[in-house]
Protein backbone atom coordinates (compact mmCIF):
# COMPACT_ATOMS: atom_id res chain seq x y z
CA UNK A 1 0.00 0.00 0.00
CA UNK A 2 1.56 3.38 -0.75
CA UNK A 3 0.60 6.29 1.83
CA UNK A 4 1.68 9.57 0.97
CA UNK A 5 3.09 12.67 2.82
CA UNK A 6 0.74 15.16 3.48
CA UNK A 7 1.56 17.37 0.22
CA UNK A 8 0.21 20.18 -1.74
CA UNK A 9 -2.97 19.39 -4.00
CA UNK A 10 -0.70 20.33 -7.25
CA UNK A 11 1.40 17.87 -6.59
CA UNK A 12 -0.89 14.90 -6.20
CA UNK A 13 -3.16 15.86 -9.35
CA UNK A 14 -0.15 16.80 -11.60
CA UNK A 15 -0.03 13.88 -14.66
CA UNK A 16 3.50 12.90 -14.26
CA UNK A 17 3.34 12.22 -10.60
CA UNK A 18 -0.11 10.22 -10.81
CA UNK A 19 1.43 8.06 -13.79
CA UNK A 20 4.35 7.34 -10.98
CA UNK A 21 1.67 6.22 -8.73
CA UNK A 22 0.62 3.98 -11.14
CA UNK A 23 3.74 3.01 -12.04
CA UNK A 24 4.70 2.19 -8.54
CA UNK A 25 1.70 0.12 -8.09
CA UNK A 26 2.54 -2.25 -10.98
CA UNK A 27 6.03 -3.02 -9.21
CA UNK A 28 4.45 -4.41 -6.74
CA UNK A 29 2.12 -6.67 -8.88
CA UNK A 30 5.27 -7.97 -9.91
CA UNK A 31 6.49 -5.75 -13.01
CA UNK A 32 10.39 -5.37 -13.44
CA UNK A 33 10.63 -1.08 -12.48
CA UNK A 34 13.28 -0.48 -15.65
CA UNK A 35 10.60 -2.13 -18.00
CA UNK A 36 8.19 0.98 -16.64
CA UNK A 37 10.75 3.46 -17.71
CA UNK A 38 9.98 6.21 -20.19
CA UNK A 39 10.56 9.84 -21.38
CA UNK A 40 8.96 11.35 -18.22
CA UNK A 41 9.33 8.48 -15.35
CA UNK A 42 12.83 7.31 -13.91
CA UNK A 43 13.24 5.00 -10.90
CA UNK A 44 16.84 5.74 -9.26
CA UNK A 45 18.14 4.18 -6.69
CA UNK A 46 20.70 6.66 -4.39
CA UNK A 47 23.76 6.47 -6.31
CA UNK A 48 26.94 5.76 -4.28
CA UNK A 49 24.84 3.07 -2.02
CA UNK A 50 26.14 0.13 -3.05
CA UNK A 51 29.69 -1.52 -2.07
CA UNK A 52 31.29 -4.65 -3.95
CA UNK A 53 27.27 -5.22 -4.62
CA UNK A 54 26.24 -5.12 -1.15
CA UNK A 55 23.63 -2.19 -0.30
CA UNK A 56 24.86 0.20 2.19
CA UNK A 57 22.51 2.44 4.77
CA UNK A 58 21.00 5.64 3.53
CA UNK A 59 22.05 8.61 4.45
CA UNK A 60 20.13 12.04 4.94
CA UNK A 61 22.66 14.00 2.80
CA UNK A 62 24.75 12.34 0.34
CA UNK A 63 26.61 14.59 -2.18
CA UNK A 64 27.44 11.93 -4.81
CA UNK A 65 23.65 11.33 -4.49
CA UNK A 66 22.23 14.85 -4.86
CA UNK A 67 25.06 15.09 -7.96
CA UNK A 68 23.48 11.81 -9.52
CA UNK A 69 19.62 13.34 -9.43
CA UNK A 70 20.82 16.87 -9.80
CA UNK A 71 21.71 15.10 -14.09
CA UNK A 72 19.07 13.15 -13.66
CA UNK A 73 16.93 16.01 -12.96
CA UNK A 74 18.50 18.50 -15.55
CA UNK A 75 17.98 16.01 -18.55
CA UNK A 76 13.76 15.22 -17.56
CA UNK A 77 14.07 19.18 -17.34
CA UNK A 78 15.25 19.56 -20.79
CA UNK A 79 13.29 17.29 -22.61
CA UNK A 80 9.19 17.27 -21.39
CA UNK A 81 9.30 17.11 -17.61
CA UNK A 82 8.64 14.31 -15.71
CA UNK A 83 9.62 12.29 -12.16
CA UNK A 84 12.23 10.77 -10.25
CA UNK A 85 11.24 8.11 -7.85
CA UNK A 86 14.22 7.83 -5.55
CA UNK A 87 14.65 4.55 -3.56
CA UNK A 88 13.77 1.73 -6.32
CA UNK A 89 16.03 -0.81 -8.04
CA UNK A 90 15.29 -0.36 -11.34
CA UNK A 91 16.33 -3.93 -12.37
CA UNK A 92 14.29 -5.91 -9.65
CA UNK A 93 10.45 -6.63 -9.38
CA UNK A 94 7.56 -6.74 -6.77
CA UNK A 95 8.38 -5.75 -3.44
CA UNK A 96 12.21 -6.67 -3.69
CA UNK A 97 12.19 -3.26 -6.41
CA UNK A 98 11.72 -1.00 -3.01
CA UNK A 99 14.95 -0.58 -1.30
CA UNK A 100 14.26 2.93 0.30
CA UNK A 101 15.77 6.45 0.75
CA UNK A 102 16.68 8.37 4.03
CA UNK A 103 17.48 11.54 1.97
CA UNK A 104 16.40 14.58 3.27
CA UNK A 105 13.64 16.21 1.07
CA UNK A 106 14.13 19.73 1.34
CA UNK A 107 17.96 19.65 1.48
CA UNK A 108 17.55 17.80 -2.23
CA UNK A 109 15.53 19.95 -3.04
CA UNK A 110 18.19 22.91 -2.12
CA UNK A 111 21.18 20.62 -3.56
CA UNK A 112 19.35 20.32 -6.78
CA UNK A 113 19.33 24.03 -7.07
CA UNK A 114 22.44 24.61 -6.10
CA UNK A 115 23.99 22.03 -8.14
CA UNK A 116 22.53 22.95 -11.79
CA UNK A 117 23.02 25.57 -13.91
CA UNK A 118 20.91 27.44 -14.75
CA UNK A 119 19.39 26.89 -11.19
CA UNK A 120 16.35 24.26 -11.89
CA UNK A 121 13.94 24.52 -8.96
CA UNK A 122 12.02 20.97 -8.21
CA UNK A 123 9.52 20.40 -5.77
CA UNK A 124 10.62 17.39 -3.57
CA UNK A 125 7.74 14.87 -1.57
CA UNK A 126 8.74 11.57 0.28
CA UNK A 127 5.79 8.96 0.45
CA UNK A 128 5.82 5.10 2.17
CA UNK A 129 5.36 2.05 0.35
CA UNK A 130 4.17 -0.84 3.27
CA UNK A 131 6.94 1.22 5.78
CA UNK A 132 9.67 1.66 2.83
CA UNK A 133 9.88 5.50 2.20
CA UNK A 134 10.70 7.12 -1.47
CA UNK A 135 11.17 10.27 -2.59
CA UNK A 136 8.90 11.88 -5.10
CA UNK A 137 10.44 14.50 -7.53
CA UNK A 138 8.64 16.37 -9.60
CA UNK A 139 10.30 18.23 -12.75
CA UNK A 140 8.70 20.76 -14.75
CA UNK A 141 9.66 21.11 -18.87
CA UNK A 142 12.08 24.29 -18.57
CA UNK A 143 12.37 27.34 -20.83
CA UNK A 144 15.94 27.22 -20.50
CA UNK A 145 18.26 24.25 -21.00
CA UNK A 146 20.01 23.30 -18.13
CA UNK A 147 23.59 21.14 -16.75
CA UNK A 148 24.87 19.69 -13.86
CA UNK A 149 28.19 18.35 -15.02
CA UNK A 150 29.63 19.77 -18.48
CA UNK A 151 27.18 18.99 -21.31
CA UNK A 152 23.53 19.22 -21.38
CA UNK A 153 21.73 16.05 -21.43
CA UNK A 154 18.27 15.05 -22.63
CA UNK A 155 16.04 12.24 -22.61
CA UNK A 156 15.60 9.83 -25.08
CA UNK A 157 13.11 6.90 -24.57
CA UNK A 158 14.30 5.94 -20.78
CA UNK A 159 18.19 7.15 -20.91
CA UNK A 160 19.64 9.97 -20.65
CA UNK A 161 22.30 10.99 -23.40
CA UNK A 162 23.95 13.98 -24.53
CA UNK A 163 22.72 16.88 -26.64
CA UNK A 164 24.87 17.63 -29.82
CA UNK A 165 24.77 21.36 -30.80
CA UNK A 166 22.37 20.72 -33.34
CA UNK A 167 20.11 18.90 -30.31
CA UNK A 168 20.54 21.96 -28.37
CA UNK A 169 19.85 24.77 -30.93
CA UNK A 170 16.80 23.06 -31.27
CA UNK A 171 15.64 22.75 -28.11
CA UNK A 172 16.35 26.89 -27.79
CA UNK A 173 14.49 27.77 -30.09
CA UNK A 174 11.33 25.81 -29.17
CA UNK A 175 11.57 26.99 -26.08
CA UNK A 176 11.29 30.87 -27.58
CA UNK A 177 8.57 30.18 -30.36
CA UNK A 178 11.36 30.79 -32.85
CA UNK A 179 9.60 30.13 -36.49
CA UNK A 180 11.95 29.58 -39.40
CA UNK A 181 8.77 29.05 -41.57
CA UNK A 182 7.52 32.67 -40.49
CA UNK A 183 11.13 34.27 -41.47
CA UNK A 184 11.84 36.57 -44.56
CA UNK A 185 13.21 34.61 -47.42
CA UNK A 186 15.71 36.13 -50.20
CA UNK A 187 12.51 34.98 -52.80
CA UNK A 188 10.16 37.60 -54.26
CA UNK A 189 7.04 37.51 -55.95
CA UNK A 190 8.20 36.93 -58.79
CA UNK A 191 9.98 33.92 -58.60
CA UNK A 192 6.75 32.04 -57.54
CA UNK A 193 5.67 28.79 -59.73
CA UNK A 194 2.38 29.21 -61.33
CA UNK A 195 1.98 25.22 -61.29
CA UNK A 196 2.28 25.19 -57.61
CA UNK A 197 -0.37 28.03 -57.58
CA UNK A 198 -2.27 25.82 -59.24
CA UNK A 199 -1.89 23.10 -57.37
CA UNK A 200 -2.75 24.86 -54.23
CA UNK A 201 -5.83 26.11 -56.41
CA UNK A 202 -7.10 22.84 -57.20
CA UNK A 203 -6.96 21.35 -53.10
CA UNK A 204 -8.71 24.77 -51.90
CA UNK A 205 -11.62 23.51 -54.68
CA UNK A 206 -11.68 20.48 -53.32
CA UNK A 207 -12.14 21.22 -49.82
CA UNK A 208 -15.86 22.34 -50.63
CA UNK A 209 -15.71 25.16 -48.95
CA UNK A 210 -17.52 28.41 -50.36
CA UNK A 211 -14.87 31.00 -49.17
CA UNK A 212 -11.85 28.27 -50.48
CA UNK A 213 -13.43 27.79 -53.46
CA UNK A 214 -14.17 31.61 -54.27
CA UNK A 215 -9.83 32.36 -53.53
CA UNK A 216 -8.96 29.75 -55.56
CA UNK A 217 -10.05 31.97 -58.66
CA UNK A 218 -8.36 35.43 -57.22
CA UNK A 219 -4.78 36.67 -58.06
CA UNK A 220 -1.57 34.95 -57.21
CA UNK A 221 -0.79 37.85 -55.08
CA UNK A 222 -4.31 37.71 -53.33
CA UNK A 223 -3.78 33.60 -52.70
CA UNK A 224 -0.45 33.99 -51.40
CA UNK A 225 -1.31 37.04 -49.23
CA UNK A 226 -4.44 35.01 -48.07
CA UNK A 227 -2.08 32.10 -47.18
CA UNK A 228 0.29 34.06 -45.02
CA UNK A 229 3.30 33.36 -47.00
CA UNK A 230 3.90 36.82 -48.54
CA UNK A 231 5.42 39.79 -46.25
CA UNK A 232 4.50 42.89 -45.50
CA UNK A 233 6.17 44.81 -48.09
CA UNK A 234 3.73 42.98 -50.51
CA UNK A 235 6.79 41.44 -52.54
CA UNK A 236 8.58 39.29 -50.04
CA UNK A 237 7.98 35.92 -49.16
CA UNK A 238 8.38 34.05 -46.21
CA UNK A 239 10.72 31.02 -46.06
CA UNK A 240 7.05 28.89 -46.05
CA UNK A 241 6.50 30.83 -49.18
CA UNK A 242 9.89 29.86 -50.64
CA UNK A 243 9.56 26.48 -49.64
CA UNK A 244 5.95 25.67 -51.10
CA UNK A 245 5.78 28.21 -54.11
CA UNK A 246 9.54 28.60 -55.32
CA UNK A 247 11.03 26.24 -57.55
CA UNK A 248 14.53 24.79 -57.48
CA UNK A 249 16.85 22.11 -57.68
CA UNK A 250 16.29 20.82 -53.72
CA UNK A 251 15.54 17.13 -53.44
CA UNK A 252 12.63 17.48 -50.96
CA UNK A 253 11.18 14.08 -51.09
CA UNK A 254 12.53 10.78 -52.12
CA UNK A 255 10.11 8.39 -53.09
CA UNK A 256 10.72 4.61 -53.61
CA UNK A 257 9.65 1.57 -54.36
CA UNK A 258 10.93 -2.02 -53.54
CA UNK A 259 9.34 -4.98 -54.54
CA UNK A 260 11.17 -6.71 -51.09
CA UNK A 261 13.44 -5.28 -48.52
CA UNK A 262 17.17 -4.30 -49.46
CA UNK A 263 16.65 -4.87 -53.09
CA UNK A 264 17.08 -2.33 -55.78
CA UNK A 265 14.27 0.14 -56.58
CA UNK A 266 11.78 -0.36 -59.26
CA UNK A 267 10.19 3.15 -58.97
CA UNK A 268 11.64 6.59 -57.84
CA UNK A 269 10.90 9.86 -57.55
CA UNK A 270 12.92 12.69 -56.29
CA UNK A 271 10.51 15.28 -55.64
CA UNK A 272 12.12 18.83 -55.99
CA UNK A 273 10.67 22.23 -54.60
CA UNK A 274 8.53 23.67 -54.83
CA UNK A 275 7.16 21.73 -51.95
CA UNK A 276 3.53 21.75 -53.38
CA UNK A 277 4.19 20.18 -56.79
CA UNK A 278 6.53 17.68 -55.10
CA UNK A 279 3.82 16.74 -52.27
CA UNK A 280 1.35 15.82 -55.29
CA UNK A 281 3.56 13.92 -57.48
CA UNK A 282 4.52 11.72 -54.15
CA UNK A 283 1.06 11.22 -53.12
CA UNK A 284 -0.13 10.66 -56.72
CA UNK A 285 3.01 7.37 -56.91
CA UNK A 286 2.10 6.38 -53.59
CA UNK A 287 -1.99 6.04 -54.87
CA UNK A 288 -1.14 4.64 -57.92
CA UNK A 289 0.82 1.69 -55.86
CA UNK A 290 -1.62 1.40 -52.67
CA UNK A 291 -4.30 -0.86 -54.29
CA UNK A 292 -7.67 -1.53 -52.88
CA UNK A 293 -10.51 -4.04 -52.93
CA UNK A 294 -13.77 -4.60 -51.96
CA UNK A 295 -15.43 -6.15 -48.92
CA UNK A 296 -18.51 -6.80 -48.57
CA UNK A 297 -19.92 -6.01 -44.79
CA UNK A 298 -22.58 -7.45 -42.57
CA UNK A 299 -24.80 -4.60 -44.06
CA UNK A 300 -24.36 -5.15 -47.32
CA UNK A 301 -22.49 -2.41 -47.74
CA UNK A 302 -19.53 -3.06 -49.89
CA UNK A 303 -16.34 -0.29 -49.79
CA UNK A 304 -13.66 -0.74 -51.38
CA UNK A 305 -10.40 -0.52 -48.89
CA UNK A 306 -6.69 0.06 -49.91
CA UNK A 307 -4.15 -1.81 -48.54
CA UNK A 308 -2.81 1.42 -46.13
CA UNK A 309 -5.78 3.75 -45.02
CA UNK A 310 -5.55 6.78 -47.57
CA UNK A 311 -5.60 8.53 -44.91
CA UNK A 312 -3.13 7.79 -42.85
CA UNK A 313 -0.89 7.63 -45.34
CA UNK A 314 -2.03 11.32 -46.30
CA UNK A 315 -1.17 11.84 -42.39
CA UNK A 316 2.11 10.43 -42.60
CA UNK A 317 3.36 11.87 -45.55
CA UNK A 318 2.16 15.57 -44.32
CA UNK A 319 3.08 15.09 -40.85
CA UNK A 320 6.79 14.50 -42.24
CA UNK A 321 6.56 17.87 -44.85
CA UNK A 322 5.49 20.02 -42.13
CA UNK A 323 7.61 19.43 -38.87
CA UNK A 324 10.51 18.83 -40.57
CA UNK A 325 13.94 21.13 -40.27
CA UNK A 326 14.27 22.80 -43.68
CA UNK A 327 17.58 23.95 -42.58
CA UNK A 328 18.91 20.67 -43.43
CA UNK A 329 19.32 19.40 -47.45
CA UNK A 330 18.49 16.00 -45.86
CA UNK A 331 15.08 14.89 -47.71
CA UNK A 332 11.85 13.15 -46.34
CA UNK A 333 12.42 9.58 -47.36
CA UNK A 334 9.21 7.71 -48.29
CA UNK A 335 9.62 4.11 -48.89
CA UNK A 336 7.03 1.75 -50.00
CA UNK A 337 7.87 -2.16 -50.33
CA UNK A 338 4.55 -4.14 -50.79
CA UNK A 339 1.87 -2.91 -48.03
CA UNK A 340 4.31 -1.28 -45.92
CA UNK A 341 5.20 2.43 -45.88
CA UNK A 342 7.85 4.09 -44.15
CA UNK A 343 8.49 8.02 -43.94
CA UNK A 344 11.52 9.28 -42.35
CA UNK A 345 12.11 12.95 -42.28
CA UNK A 346 14.86 14.92 -40.63
CA UNK A 347 14.64 16.95 -37.52
CA UNK A 348 13.52 14.85 -34.89
CA UNK A 349 10.39 15.30 -33.07
CA UNK A 350 9.17 18.55 -32.71
CA UNK A 351 8.81 20.30 -29.06
CA UNK A 352 6.89 18.40 -26.30
CA UNK A 353 6.22 15.44 -28.79
CA UNK A 354 7.88 11.97 -28.10
CA UNK A 355 6.49 8.43 -28.84
CA UNK A 356 5.12 7.87 -25.97
CA UNK A 357 2.78 10.61 -26.23
CA UNK A 358 2.17 10.98 -29.73
CA UNK A 359 -1.36 10.17 -29.78
CA UNK A 360 -2.45 12.19 -27.19
CA UNK A 361 -0.26 15.21 -27.04
CA UNK A 362 -1.44 17.83 -29.09
CA UNK A 363 0.73 18.66 -32.41
CA UNK A 364 3.52 21.53 -31.53
CA UNK A 365 4.44 22.78 -34.80
CA UNK A 366 8.14 23.32 -35.82
CA UNK A 367 7.11 25.20 -38.94
CA UNK A 368 4.02 26.95 -37.65
CA UNK A 369 3.62 29.26 -40.46
CA UNK A 370 4.09 26.05 -43.06
CA UNK A 371 1.71 24.10 -41.32
CA UNK A 372 -0.49 26.81 -41.20
CA UNK A 373 -0.61 26.97 -44.98
CA UNK A 374 -1.43 22.79 -44.76
CA UNK A 375 -4.05 23.16 -42.83
CA UNK A 376 -5.86 26.18 -45.11
CA UNK A 377 -5.78 23.94 -47.53
CA UNK A 378 -7.00 21.22 -45.52
CA UNK A 379 -4.31 18.74 -46.09
CA UNK A 380 -3.25 18.43 -42.32
CA UNK A 381 -6.11 18.52 -39.77
CA UNK A 382 -7.12 21.36 -37.94
CA UNK A 383 -7.43 20.59 -34.41
CA UNK A 384 -4.31 18.87 -34.55
CA UNK A 385 -5.32 15.62 -33.95
CA UNK A 386 -4.46 13.45 -37.49
CA UNK A 387 -1.94 10.91 -35.60
CA UNK A 388 -5.23 9.68 -33.95
CA UNK A 389 -7.22 9.36 -36.86
CA UNK A 390 -4.19 6.97 -38.31
CA UNK A 391 -4.21 5.08 -35.79
CA UNK A 392 -8.21 4.73 -35.34
CA UNK A 393 -8.07 3.71 -38.96
CA UNK A 394 -5.36 1.63 -39.00
CA UNK A 395 -6.85 -0.26 -35.93
CA UNK A 396 -10.31 -0.04 -37.34
CA UNK A 397 -9.16 -2.03 -40.15
CA UNK A 398 -7.70 -4.83 -38.08
CA UNK A 399 -4.26 -3.61 -39.22
CA UNK A 400 -0.95 -2.88 -37.15
CA UNK A 401 -0.84 0.60 -35.47
CA UNK A 402 1.43 2.90 -36.61
CA UNK A 403 4.76 2.57 -35.39
CA UNK A 404 7.29 6.11 -34.64
CA UNK A 405 11.15 6.36 -33.74
CA UNK A 406 13.05 9.17 -33.40
CA UNK A 407 16.93 7.81 -34.43
CA UNK A 408 19.83 9.72 -35.32
CA UNK A 409 17.48 12.95 -35.01
CA UNK A 410 15.17 11.52 -37.80
CA UNK A 411 11.79 10.75 -37.12
CA UNK A 412 10.39 7.26 -39.03
CA UNK A 413 6.90 6.40 -39.55
CA UNK A 414 6.48 2.86 -40.38
CA UNK A 415 2.75 1.98 -41.63
CA UNK A 416 1.52 -1.76 -41.94
CA UNK A 417 -0.80 -2.08 -44.41
CA UNK A 418 -2.42 -5.62 -45.98
CA UNK A 419 -5.69 -7.66 -46.14
CA UNK A 420 -8.07 -5.35 -44.19
CA UNK A 421 -9.90 -7.81 -41.81
CA UNK A 422 -13.35 -7.89 -43.18
CA UNK A 423 -14.64 -8.87 -39.56
CA UNK A 424 -13.44 -6.59 -37.55
CA UNK A 425 -14.67 -3.42 -39.99
CA UNK A 426 -17.89 -4.73 -40.19
CA UNK A 427 -17.92 -4.98 -36.35
CA UNK A 428 -16.69 -1.09 -35.99
CA UNK A 429 -19.34 -0.45 -38.78
CA UNK A 430 -22.31 -1.17 -36.58
CA UNK A 431 -21.49 1.08 -33.81
CA UNK A 432 -23.54 4.06 -32.86
CA UNK A 433 -21.44 6.59 -35.14
CA UNK A 434 -19.77 8.50 -31.89
CA UNK A 435 -17.99 5.56 -31.24
CA UNK A 436 -16.31 4.79 -34.42
CA UNK A 437 -15.02 8.16 -34.33
CA UNK A 438 -13.44 7.97 -30.98
CA UNK A 439 -9.97 6.76 -30.97
CA UNK A 440 -10.03 5.46 -27.27
CA UNK A 441 -12.65 2.62 -27.87
CA UNK A 442 -11.27 1.64 -30.83
CA UNK A 443 -7.53 0.90 -29.90
CA UNK A 444 -9.32 -1.20 -27.11
CA UNK A 445 -11.02 -3.43 -29.51
CA UNK A 446 -7.28 -3.04 -30.96
CA UNK A 447 -5.94 -4.67 -28.06
CA UNK A 448 -8.98 -7.07 -27.55
CA UNK A 449 -8.36 -8.95 -30.27
CA UNK A 450 -5.27 -10.20 -29.03
CA UNK A 451 -5.84 -10.16 -24.78
CA UNK A 452 -8.76 -11.60 -23.38
CA UNK A 453 -9.26 -8.48 -21.22
CA UNK A 454 -8.10 -5.59 -20.62
CA UNK A 455 -8.01 -3.05 -17.19
CA UNK A 456 -7.71 0.60 -17.04
CA UNK A 457 -4.13 0.16 -15.93
CA UNK A 458 -3.36 -2.36 -18.66
CA UNK A 459 -4.53 0.06 -21.65
CA UNK A 460 -3.54 3.36 -20.26
CA UNK A 461 0.20 3.34 -21.75
CA UNK A 462 -1.73 2.05 -25.04
CA UNK A 463 -4.28 5.10 -24.94
CA UNK A 464 -0.95 7.45 -23.51
CA UNK A 465 -3.59 8.58 -21.35
CA UNK A 466 -3.96 8.16 -17.26
CA UNK A 467 -5.06 5.30 -15.85
CA UNK A 468 -8.69 7.21 -14.99
CA UNK A 469 -8.79 8.81 -19.04
CA UNK A 470 -8.45 4.88 -19.58
CA UNK A 471 -11.21 3.47 -17.22
CA UNK A 472 -13.69 6.59 -18.78
CA UNK A 473 -12.99 4.79 -22.31
CA UNK A 474 -13.65 1.42 -20.97
CA UNK A 475 -16.99 2.89 -19.84
CA UNK A 476 -17.53 4.40 -22.93
CA UNK A 477 -17.25 1.27 -24.76
CA UNK A 478 -19.55 -0.64 -22.79
CA UNK A 479 -22.03 1.84 -23.19
CA UNK A 480 -21.81 1.43 -26.92
CA UNK A 481 -22.14 -2.29 -26.39
CA UNK A 482 -18.60 -3.12 -27.26
CA UNK A 483 -17.65 -4.37 -23.99
CA UNK A 484 -18.74 -6.17 -20.78
CA UNK A 485 -17.55 -6.74 -17.50
CA UNK A 486 -15.89 -10.15 -16.64
CA UNK A 487 -16.96 -12.06 -13.52
CA UNK A 488 -14.22 -11.30 -11.62
CA UNK A 489 -14.31 -7.47 -11.90
CA UNK A 490 -15.27 -5.46 -8.80
CA UNK A 491 -16.14 -1.92 -8.15
CA UNK A 492 -12.30 -1.54 -6.84
CA UNK A 493 -10.60 -3.14 -9.76
CA UNK A 494 -12.76 -3.36 -12.88
CA UNK A 495 -11.77 -5.91 -15.58
CA UNK A 496 -13.47 -5.69 -19.63
CA UNK A 497 -13.72 -8.33 -22.38
CA UNK A 498 -15.45 -7.95 -25.57
CA UNK A 499 -19.25 -8.16 -25.48
CA UNK A 500 -20.81 -11.55 -26.35
CA UNK A 501 -22.29 -9.74 -29.27
CA UNK A 502 -18.70 -8.36 -30.13
CA UNK A 503 -16.76 -11.94 -30.00
CA UNK A 504 -20.08 -13.74 -32.25
CA UNK A 505 -19.60 -10.72 -34.96
CA UNK A 506 -15.64 -11.57 -35.02
CA UNK A 507 -15.66 -15.53 -34.57
CA UNK A 508 -12.85 -17.12 -35.49
CA UNK A 509 -10.63 -13.95 -35.37
CA UNK A 510 -9.99 -13.74 -31.77
CA UNK A 511 -7.14 -16.26 -31.27
CA UNK A 512 -7.76 -16.79 -27.67
CA UNK A 513 -11.02 -17.96 -28.18
CA UNK A 514 -9.49 -21.57 -28.70
CA UNK A 515 -9.19 -25.03 -27.39
CA UNK A 516 -5.20 -25.45 -28.71
CA UNK A 517 -3.04 -26.46 -25.92
CA UNK A 518 -0.22 -23.57 -26.62
CA UNK A 519 -2.95 -20.46 -27.61
CA UNK A 520 -4.81 -21.80 -23.86
CA UNK A 521 -1.25 -21.73 -22.36
CA UNK A 522 -0.12 -18.52 -23.85
CA UNK A 523 -3.61 -16.95 -22.25
CA UNK A 524 -3.12 -18.44 -18.83
CA UNK A 525 0.82 -17.00 -18.73
CA UNK A 526 -0.41 -13.67 -19.68
CA UNK A 527 -3.20 -13.83 -17.48
CA UNK A 528 -0.97 -14.14 -14.53
CA UNK A 529 1.19 -11.55 -15.61
CA UNK A 530 -2.08 -9.17 -14.63
CA UNK A 531 -3.62 -11.53 -11.85
CA UNK A 532 -2.37 -12.92 -8.78
CA UNK A 533 -4.64 -16.37 -9.66
CA UNK A 534 -6.83 -18.09 -12.23
CA UNK A 535 -10.09 -20.24 -12.02
CA UNK A 536 -11.84 -22.90 -13.81
CA UNK A 537 -14.80 -19.92 -14.27
CA UNK A 538 -12.07 -17.63 -15.88
CA UNK A 539 -10.84 -20.05 -18.81
CA UNK A 540 -14.88 -20.54 -19.46
CA UNK A 541 -15.89 -17.10 -19.15
CA UNK A 542 -13.06 -15.67 -21.63
CA UNK A 543 -11.77 -18.46 -23.46
CA UNK A 544 -15.33 -19.68 -24.55
CA UNK A 545 -14.86 -23.33 -23.63
CA UNK A 546 -16.54 -25.77 -21.89
CA UNK A 547 -16.38 -26.89 -18.04
CA UNK A 548 -14.30 -30.02 -19.23
CA UNK A 549 -11.95 -28.44 -21.38
CA UNK A 550 -11.24 -25.76 -18.85
CA UNK A 551 -10.37 -28.50 -16.27
CA UNK A 552 -8.14 -30.67 -18.89
CA UNK A 553 -6.45 -26.95 -19.86
CA UNK A 554 -5.83 -26.19 -16.01
CA UNK A 555 -4.86 -29.96 -15.64
CA UNK A 556 -2.17 -29.97 -18.22
CA UNK A 557 -0.11 -26.48 -17.47
CA UNK A 558 -0.49 -27.82 -13.50
CA UNK A 559 1.60 -31.25 -14.58
CA UNK A 560 3.68 -29.24 -16.88
CA UNK A 561 4.42 -27.47 -13.37
CA UNK A 562 3.44 -24.04 -15.15
CA UNK A 563 0.55 -23.78 -12.61
CA UNK A 564 0.07 -25.03 -9.07
CA UNK A 565 -3.08 -25.30 -6.60
CA UNK A 566 -3.02 -21.55 -4.47
CA UNK A 567 -5.78 -23.38 -2.38
CA UNK A 568 -5.78 -25.81 -0.25
CA UNK A 569 -9.06 -27.58 -1.78
CA UNK A 570 -8.39 -29.09 -5.12
CA UNK A 571 -11.72 -29.72 -5.93
CA UNK A 572 -15.17 -27.89 -5.99
CA UNK A 573 -15.90 -24.08 -6.63
CA UNK A 574 -13.41 -22.66 -4.67
CA UNK A 575 -10.49 -24.13 -6.50
CA UNK A 576 -7.77 -21.61 -7.89
CA UNK A 577 -4.02 -21.54 -9.55
CA UNK A 578 -0.93 -19.75 -9.22
CA UNK A 579 2.42 -19.38 -10.87
CA UNK A 580 4.17 -22.93 -10.90
CA UNK A 581 7.78 -23.82 -10.78
CA UNK A 582 7.68 -23.39 -14.36
CA UNK A 583 5.91 -19.91 -15.06
CA UNK A 584 8.94 -18.45 -16.29
CA UNK A 585 10.32 -20.78 -18.69
CA UNK A 586 6.52 -20.14 -20.09
CA UNK A 587 6.84 -16.74 -20.08
CA UNK A 588 9.98 -17.15 -22.06
CA UNK A 589 8.81 -19.40 -24.35
CA UNK A 590 5.66 -17.52 -25.54
CA UNK A 591 8.30 -13.76 -26.00
CA UNK A 592 6.67 -12.84 -22.87
CA UNK A 593 10.28 -11.70 -21.04
CA UNK A 594 13.16 -14.58 -20.30
CA UNK A 595 15.00 -14.49 -17.49
CA UNK A 596 18.60 -13.63 -17.63
CA UNK A 597 21.06 -15.52 -16.72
Amino acid sequence: MLYLAPMADAFTDDPFVAAAHAAVRRIQGGARAGELETTTLDFKEEAGRRASGVLQPSQPRSARAAQGLAEEASCLANTDGGVLVVGVDDKATGPDAFIGTDLDAEWLRDRIWALTEPSLAVEVQPAHHDGIRLLFVLVHRSYRLHRSAKEFKHRIGDSCVVMSAEDQRRAEEARTGYDWSAEPSVSVLADVSESAVEVARKFMRETGDPNRIALAARPTPEILRALGVLGGDGDRLTNAGRVLFVAGATTLVDFQRRTAPGTATVDRVEGVAPLLTAFETVKARIDANNHSRELQLPSGVRPRIRSIPDRAVREALVNALMHRDYRTYDPVIVEMTGTQLVVSSPGGFPAGITAENIISERSHPRNAALTAVFRSLRLAEQEGVGVDRMFRDMASLGLALPTFADTGGRVRCVLVGGEPNAAVLGLVSTLPDESQDDVDVILVLHALLDRASVTADGVSELLQKLPTEAADALHRGERFGLLQRTARSTRAREVFRLSDRARASLGRVLPYVTTSSEQAEEFVVRHLLVEESIRASDLKELLNVSSVQSSRILRDLREGDVLRFGSEQTKGRGVFHVRGTAFEDALCRHGLGCRQA
